[in-house]
């Protein structure tokens, strides 16, 4: 019988290094990922993101390329680590996971590590309207960036993503997905150009 608490484990996306490395801080994330794996708390791993669209130097892998070689390290099986390698931002890090990874595989039970920049009002947002109703989920952060600078970006890109989410529904992934492509310049969308964007969270 399957005890897991959780079905998958989700690793939200953070900045690797201009050269493809792994930051402190998410290496720290991974090892409490690793721990909390071989204690059996979930059945699976997520790890999230492409590169980030705020970089501007060229990264031969991507994020969850990174993440999933580092969890290897310690002898996590590959076949339990699902990588979600399209997404450039943290909203596309939960939208795309969801439609690649959960919905295929009807997980609905999620732990879901935030970065240390990452507020917790702004997480719990994109969960609840990307996810929608149907999905349990809980945030367990592994470090915390408590700078004045870092809280400002994290408000200003929250209300950046209520501006255009509001209106949709809970868990209405087509709609949340074509504003998505239609709005932000990383994925082709005109509503700001990538340096107007990068400007507004520096």
């Amino acid at each position: 019988m399957n005890s897991a608490k959780y079905d998958a484990i989700i690793v939200l996306g953070g900045s690797l290094t201009s050269d493809g490395y792994i930051s402190d801080a998410d290496k720290t994330r991974l090892q409490k990922v690793t721990e909390l794996y071989k204690e059996g708390i979930a059945n699976a791993i997520i790890v999230c993101g492409s590169n980030g669209y705020k970089g501007l130097d060229e990264v031969n892998t991507t994020e969850a390329e990174a993440y999933a070689y580092y969890l290897q390290s310690f002898n996590i099986e590959p076949n339990s680590i699902y990588l979600e390698k399209e997404s450039k931002e943290t909203l596309g890090n939960i939208l795309f996971a969801k439609m690649q990874i959960l919905t295929t595989h009807s997980w609905q039970k999620l732990l879901v590590i935030p970065t240390y920049k990452h507020s917790n009002e702004r997480i719990e947002y994109l969960l609840n309207k990307i996810l929608g109703p149907t999905y349990d989920w809980e945030i367990l952060r592994v470090g915390q960036n408590d700078d004045s600078a870092n809280g400002e970006r994290e408000a200003l890109a929250l209300k950046l993503s209520k501006d255009i989410n509001d209106t949709f529904a809970d868990g209405d992934t087509k709609a949340i997905y074509d504003e998505l492509m239609k709005t932000h310049p990383a994925y082709g969308g005109t509503k700001w150009t990538l340096d107007e964007l990068r400007e507004k969270m520096k």
